[in-house]
């Protein structure tokens, strides 16, 4: 018996799914009890990008996660590579992520880029979140 080649999802089918594991599977820090510990890390939905280039892609050109989830990431790097990618989208800045993973790695620099070189971004913000604001 011969198999065939499965047919590549739909571009439209694959930001979906691209959406919805950010809903489910969230990147970055997360407050959660593992290990004895409150916090975990994880790439969560940025492993789809590391499939194929084809999904690498879809990643790159859904503005709106990377928008989403622009505080996910506690470096410098990071917080100006999720920028870059979500373009002119609307911003959530989630203080909450963006804090526990500073502390957690003992490096200040995504907490420090954003509120000094890029705080004209909180301004322009769909949604700011925080709990110690």
């Amino acid at each position: 018996m011969r198999y065939r080649k499965a047919e590549p999802l739909p571009p439209d089918i694959r930001m979906l799914v691209m959406k919805f594991s950010a809903e489910l599977e969230p990147a970055g820090y997360k407050r959660s009890w593992k290990n004895g510990s409150w916090t975990t890390y994880g790439l969560g939905w940025v492993r789809l990008s590391h499939v194929n280039k084809t999904w690498r892609h879809t990643a790159i050109n859904c503005k709106s996660i990377w928008a989403d989830n622009v505080c996910d990431f506690p470096t410098k790097h990071a917080l100006e590579t999720f920028l870059a990618r979500a373009q002119f989208s609307p911003l959530t800045v989630n203080l909450d992520n963006l804090v526990t993973g500073c502390l957690k790695k003992k490096d200040l620099t995504g907490l420090k880029g954003l509120l000094e070189e890029q705080n004209h971004l909180l301004r322009l913000s769909k949604t700011i979140i925080s709990t110690v604001l």
